[in-house]
């Protein structure tokens, strides 16, 4: 996959462009999300400043994506604005099942597309 990486502190210069960084691999309870696009934006360039009291590892992937795909045995199945996907009945059910305290603590909101 390709990749804008912070490697560490510095200015934009400092962000690097990863034509062949390695796909993510979820692990228990975890899930990979495809990204089509995202866009620079002001919590990467905290990051990448070092904003006081923020601490994350790093090499750091960036990106705060405005539209995300949800995949279930990779088919998409649903797409779109983050909350709007996260309030998808597929996606809910695909991700969470039927666990209400887990759908509770996602902050999805049932019954909504």
């Amino acid at each position: 996959m390709q990749a804008q990486v912070i490697r560490g502190h510095g200015e934009i210069d400092d962000i690097a462009f990863e034509a062949n960084w390695p796909d993510p691999v979820p692990g228990p309870g975890e899930v990979v999300l495809r990204v089509g696009a995202c866009s620079l934006n002001y919590h990467d360039l905290f990051t990448l400043r070092g904003m006081p009291g923020i601490r994350l590892d790093m090499p750091l992937i960036m990106g705060i994506s405005d539209r995300v795909y949800c995949l279930e045995a990779g088919a998409v199945i649903a797409e779109g604005p983050p909350a709007a996907v996260r309030n998808d009945p597929r996606v809910v059910a695909s991700y969470l099942g039927t666990n209400q305290a887990a759908i509770q603590r996602s902050g999805a909101v049932q019954g909504a597309t």
